[in-house]
């Protein structure tokens, strides 16, 4: 089971964080790989034309949002060695409800990835950003 490659166009960064991530799960069920494929491309497709804030590696324009919850899932997945599923897929969707604009609820990630998830998740959300929250 492969994970398919990124609905968007991403830059190098991004598509290096992508690249360690796969391998790092490339071991894992074939169940647990697909709901991480699921995880992944929900975050990029949320995460397509949103950028961190300029600093000083980069005063134009920030990295592309999406290199923060993959660095987050990385950090789960090789600094703690947590080899989690939900840990990791909770990672990965962690900022999308609430930078949605509204296109992803607490609703529908417990809909597609389960209620352990959406719960993780909502605990994440910024409170007054949490629509459709059914807990």
């Amino acid at each position: 089971m492969s994970i398919p490659p990124a609905s968007q166009p991403i830059n190098k960064m991004a598509g290096q964080l992508r690249h360690r991530l796969l391998l790092a799960i490339e071991q894992f069920q074939v169940l647990d790989k697909v709901m991480l494929g699921k995880a992944l491309a929900t975050a990029e497709e949320i995460h397509a034309a949103q950028f961190r804030k300029a600093n000083k590696q980069s005063p134009q324009q920030g990295a592309p949002y999406i290199c923060h919850p993959m660095r987050v899932a990385l950090i789960i997945v090789e600094e703690l060695e947590l080899k989690e599923p939900l840990a990791i897929a909770t990672a990965l969707l962690h900022d999308s409800v609430e930078m949605s604009n509204g296109k992803l609820t607490i609703g529908r990630v417990e809909e597609v990835f389960g209620r352990p998830i959406a719960m993780m998740v909502s605990i994440l959300t910024k409170p007054s950003l949490k629509p459709d929250t059914p807990f």
